[in-house]
């Protein structure tokens, strides 16, 4: 399943994914603090948080053949 194409950028920030899943930023932040559905691999660069474009698309792709 592709999500994104090629002018997608490889690393996504928290609101980007947000907007692409349709929930808030303070959701994934909240899913990153305590835990949640929500358990998408991220990565800090200094406070900066972001997401990896494949691993969003994994995600993507395992939430959808689950239903």
């Amino acid at each position: 399943m592709k999500i994104f194409d090629s002018s997608t950028p490889a690393v996504l920030t928290t609101k980007q994914v947000a907007k692409l899943l349709g929930v808030t930023a303070h959701t994934l932040t909240v899913n990153r603090s305590y835990g949640g559905r929500l358990n998408i691999p991220y990565f800090k660069l200094g406070r900066l948080v972001r997401y990896s474009r494949s691993d969003v698309e994994a995600f993507l792709a395992k939430a959808y053949r689950r239903g």
